[in-house]
C-alpha cells in the first residue's frame, strides 16, 4: 500500500510539473509598492510565460517584463508608436505603469518595453497574509 501511495503521489508530482511546463505557468515575487493596492509588496505573482508566443498584449492586463537587469511588475496602459526624434526612429514598445503612480519606476522614466522584453502575463497574485486575487481585463 506504501508502494502505490508513493507512485501516486510521484505521478500526480510529474503531472503538475508537467501542466507548469505546457502552460508555461512562472512564479515570481514582488518586492516593491509600485502596484499597490492591487499587488502588494511581498507578493507572488502567478503568470503565464510570453515567450515564443504571438499573443497580443492586452491593455489593462498585468505583465512581467525585463527593464535592463531588472524584473518588473506593471500594467499595460497603452502602446507607444514609431516617431522620429533627432533624426533617428524611436521604436515602438509598450507602455508600462505602476498602478501606484507616484511611487513607480515605470515607463515614465524608462520609456516604452520592447515586446521581446515582455515574458509573461500575470493571471493570480498572492498576498504575503495568503489572499489570492484573480487578474483580468480591467481588473484594477
Amino acid at each position: 500500500m506504501k508502494i502505490a501511495r508513493m507512485a501516486l503521489a510521484a505521478a500526480v508530482t510529474v503531472l503538475i510539473a508537467a501542466s507548469f511546463m505546457w502552460l508555461r505557468i512562472c512564479i515570481f515575487y514582488v518586492a516593491g509598492v509600485s502596484m499597490e493596492p492591487s499587488i502588494c509588496s511581498g507578493s507572488l505573482v502567478v503568470a503565464q510565460g510570453l515567450r515564443g508566443q504571438h499573443w497580443d498584449l492586452e491593455v489593462g492586463e498585468v505583465y512581467v517584463f525585463m527593464s535592463g537587469d531588472d524584473l518588473m511588475v506593471k500594467r499595460l496602459v497603452a502602446t507607444s508608436v514609431a516617431t522620429a526624434e533627432d533624426s533617428a526612429l524611436r521604436r515602438d514598445g509598450y507602455i508600462m505603469i505602476g498602478d501606484n503612480v507616484t511611487e513607480s519606476y515605470d515607463s515614465r522614466n524608462y520609456g516604452p518595453v520592447e515586446r521581446q522584453n515582455v515574458l509573461a502575463r500575470v493571471l493570480y497574485a498572492i498576498n504575503p497574509l495568503g489572499a489570492v486575487r484573480r487578474y483580468f481585463r480591467g481588473a484594477c
